[in-house]
């Protein structure tokens, strides 16, 4: 696989380098987005779906703070599936399937929260994913999406590398890299709201927001009861 196309599933050594140079340094990043939509004092006895999950750091998270209720996480690669297991661990409130975004594998209204994060621009359409995961949630429940910014200033960019856990040598080329082919291969505000209206969500419904200092947009919106 090209490592610099983010269509598709990765391959194993791709995964393997995105869990333990990149995922492994944005955890918290990612963890705190996700807060923001679920803070752990809401998650208890909720029904969590994780769309394209790659190793597991928001669903283990979300999992691990719940006492009743389930997370599931769903991944097209194998590779990463079988590291979100090892990260969960024997985690009682999360499990992980192999599932495709654009066909999910659950019955229409089945979860309280859907999200993706970092997942959409592997998605061959967009729209199609949104709508699946607008399908699945329940009435009333939230949706949410997070990517890269591909209107990302190179500020915002170099932060962001700067908690990958890399040789401080390769950050300058690592934040050229990101900006160039991760972020170029993003989303942009507008583009992200179009794909939530367009997948069934009201355009006035649709929240979007540029978190200071990030080089991601995040939408979310509720579905109608």
């Amino acid at each position: 696989m090209n490592p610099f196309q983010m269509r598709g599933a990765w391959a194993s050594p791709v995964s393997h380098f995105y869990t333990r140079v990149i995922a492994d340094g944005l955890g918290r990043l990612v963890e705190r987005q996700i807060a923001q939509w679920l803070p752990p004092s809401e998650a208890d006895g909720k029904v969590v779906l994780d769309v394209g999950c790659g190793p597991g750091h928001a669903a283990t998270h979300i999992a691990k703070s719940m006492q009743h209720g389930e997370v599931i996480g769903v991944d097209l690669s194998p590779t990463m599936l079988k590291l979100a297991a090892k990260r969960a661990g024997h985690c009682a409130h999360l499990r992980f399937l192999n599932g495709d975004a654009m066909n999910l594998p659950f019955a229409d209204g089945t979860f309280d929260v859907v999200y993706s994060c970092a997942s959409i621009k592997h998605w061959p359409d967009p729209v199609q994913g949104v709508r699946e995961m607008r399908r699945v949630a329940k009435p009333g429940g939230l949706v949410g999406v997070i990517e890269v910014d591909t209107q990302c200033t190179k500020a915002s960019a170099r932060d962001f590398v700067e908690v990958w856990l890399a040789p401080r040598a390769m950050k300058p080329y690592l934040t050229w890299h990101f900006r160039t082919f991760i972020a170029g291969q993003g989303v942009c505000a507008d583009e992200m709201r179009g794909y939530f209206a367009s997948a069934g969500f009201p355009f006035n419904d649709i929240e979007i927001e540029q978190p200071e200092g990030l080089p991601v947009v995040a939408a979310r919106a509720i579905k109608a009861e």
